[in-house]
């Protein structure tokens, strides 16, 4: 018994031990893994520390960066200040960099760090999508434009010659007599004309029921209001006042034919109520530039049409043409690319006078990127001065019955300008305008064109370069 009593003994003191080892054990390796999660911990820590200490070291010196730039703009952008002092706004440029900084955030303000006031300009409209201009009005809160969908590489601005809607004559007769416009113009230019982005066209008739013909002048052109759908289904979005037969029956008509194009949702440009409204550019924005138009006529002989004054209606004459220079050259300054269309140049003559090229000469010192001529009734040259295209006369684009080359002036510009410019071939005959197509009949278009113009390519797809 006692031997049995000390083997009991004996195994109790044995699992005494065992667990007692296997306390130690567990206590040593808690105490191990302790030790090595603290040592993790605090390296986790420090790594984290040195990250933010980085993070912190670039926030301080991109918020000195971004300070910096924004006090460079501040004194670098000239055109700032003076499109601002044309505005008679009360804001500054400090303010409108202020504005901008937080219209866009640091990172664009970065991206301005440039030499130049150019560059500066370039960057802004490249990482914004808006020209300066642009950029600067939505500051201001201007909106004096209108804005307009276009294509991705530019807008894409159409513009015909003269169109003359005469009822009892002309091509108002023919035109009864189908009661569909792709009958008397081709389908294919009206395709072209609403596919642009902009279509203007010279609207050298009255649209009114009132008023009777001017006393003592020959040829007088009137349609009813309700012709002026005929400008809309051609997908006319501006016209031109500016011309000698506006006015043939009178003040009264004149009005009448004002509250119609208005009503038709068509902007006009070179005549109104006053002349204040005659002299008034009108702006369209097109992705993200500002693009002017300015109209004026210098046209008759024998004057019948009167020019607006400060409380009458009428045109914007240019025989003087300093206030149309000074008007010009204030516009440029408001916009991004501005184009004149002009009334202008001898009737019938396939040439363009001396007077014109000089003309064109001052209007592009004044700020004037593109002239479009009309008058002439017949198609003439084009010309390039310094850089810039005058196209003389684009003639009738759908007058009357008589055979004779018209066209339409095709433009594509981007920020950078005019990044296009080709013409459309087209032959006004019997009373309707057609697209031509016949491949030799378009080859002598191109060849009239080129040997009536001057300092430019006409390739024989219409494209015109420099």
């Amino acid at each position: 018994m006692k031997k049995n009593r000390r083997i009991g003994l004996l195994i109790r003191v044995l699992l005494i031990i065992f667990v007692l080892e296997g306390m130690i054990y567990a206590y040593c390796t808690n105490q191990e893994r302790n030790s090595t999660s603290g040592i993790t911990t605090e390296i986790l820590v420090d790594g984290q520390k040195s990250e933010e200490d980085d993070n912190r070291n670039e926030n301080t010196e991109n918020s000195a960066k971004v300070k910096e730039i924004k006090d460079t703009l501040k004194t670098s952008l000239p055109a700032a200040d003076e499109y601002l002092n044309l505005n008679y706004s009360d804001l500054d440029t400090d303010e409108f960099i202020e504005w901008f900084a937080k219209q866009y955030g640091d990172e664009i303000i970065l991206k301005l760090d440039a030499d130049s006031s150019d560059e500066i300009e370039q960057r802004m409209y490249e990482y914004t999508g808006k020209s300066l201009i642009v950029n600067l009005d939505e500051f201001m809160k201007i909106k004096n434009y209108d804005t307009v969908t276009c294509h991705e590489d530019g807008a894409h601005i159409s513009f015909a010659g003269d169109i003359c809607l005469a009822e009892d004559g002309f091509v108002l007769d023919y035109y009864d007599t189908v009661t569909n416009l792709s009958e008397c113009i081709s389908s294919s230019i009206i395709q072209q004309t609403n596919e642009a982005d902009l279509f203007m066209i010279n609207n050298e008739f009255s649209i009114s029921d009132r008023g009777a013909p001017l006393e003592g002048k020959y040829y007088t052109f009137r349609a009813m209001p309700q012709r002026t759908q005929i400008l809309k289904e051609l997908g006319a979005d501006i016209v031109s006042l500016a011309n000698n037969h506006v006015f043939d029956f009178g003040e009264e008509a004149f009005l009448d034919t004002i509250e119609n194009i208005q009503n038709a949702d068509i902007k006009y440009v070179g005549g109104g109520k006053n002349r204040k409204e005659a002299e008034k550019v009108i702006y369209f924005e097109s992705n993200g530039i500002k693009i002017g138009f300015i109209s004026a006529s210098r046209a008759e002989k024998y004057r019948f049409t009167p020019g607006a004054e400060e409380n009458s209606p009428g045109i914007f004459l240019m025989y003087d043409p300093e206030t149309f220079l000074q008007v010009a050259a204030d516009a440029a300054k408001k916009c991004d690319y501005l184009i004149a269309y002009v009334h202008w140049g001898t009737e019938d003559s396939k040439y363009y006078e001396e007077y014109q090229h000089d003309l064109a000469v001052t209007m592009f010192d004044s700020g004037i990127d593109a002239i479009i001529g009309g008058h002439p009734h017949v198609l003439q040259g084009i010309e390039y001065i310094n850089g810039k295209p005058v196209v003389y006369s684009l003639g009738d684009f759908w007058f009357n019955d008589e055979t004779k080359y018209t066209a339409l002036l095709n433009l594509v510009i981007d920020y950078d300008g005019l990044k296009k410019m080709s013409i459309t071939p087209c032959l006004q005959s019997n009373f309707t305008t057609s697209f031509i197509e016949n491949e030799e009949e378009a080859a002598a278009f191109m060849q009239y064109i080129r040997e009536l113009s001057s300092g430019c390519n006409v390739k024989d797809d219409g494209e015109i370069y420099r």
